[in-house]
């Protein structure tokens, strides 16, 4: 019999099989318990499937990566990701909610010059995406408790 399981964590399954009995005491599942690891994606990884993927997508309409997405889009996208775990999935939702914003900003402003995605707005949205809750609830009070807020670290301060 063959367990095959995929974790995001290896310390997930640690033991797991060879450690579990049958209800009965009966003997161990799992005898030879074997891991294949995955290395993290790298930075250069990252953009390269970026821009792979994009670029098959695009051809269906007959358009360049570069007509669409900044290289720096992408580069910008990786480079956090390989900083912080290497998942490709954290690279595509950054790029989701890249182009998410930048669909809205043109709904907005249709006189807009830049239709392509820059790293601005790949910036954009890791900001929105890791930013603490208290930086987000900050960014969101009203002007008037900013100032109060402001005058009570003042006087803490002092």
């Amino acid at each position: 019999m063959t367990f095959i399981g995929i974790a995001n964590s290896v310390e997930l399954f640690q033991g797991e099989l060879t450690g579990f009995r049958a209800r009965d005491g009966g003997p161990i599942i799992c005898q030879n318990e074997q891991k294949l690891l995955f290395k993290p994606y790298t930075r250069d990884e990252l953009a390269k499937v970026l821009n792979g993927l994009a670029g098959e997508v695009l051809a269906q309409f007959k358009l360049k990566v570069e007509e669409v997405v900044n290289p720096l889009a992408f580069l910008l996208a990786a480079s956090k990701v390989d900083r912080i775990s290497g998942d490709i999935r954290v690279c595509f939702e950054i790029l989701r909610l890249s182009l998410q914003k930048k669909i809205e900003s043109l709904k907005i402003d249709d006189k807009l010059r830049e239709c392509v995605l820059n790293h601005n707005d790949v910036n954009g949205a890791i900001g929105a995406m890791f930013e603490s809750k208290v930086a987000k609830i900050i960014n969101n009070l009203p002007r008037s408790h900013l100032i109060l807020l402001s005058v009570v670290a003042d006087l803490v301060a002092a």
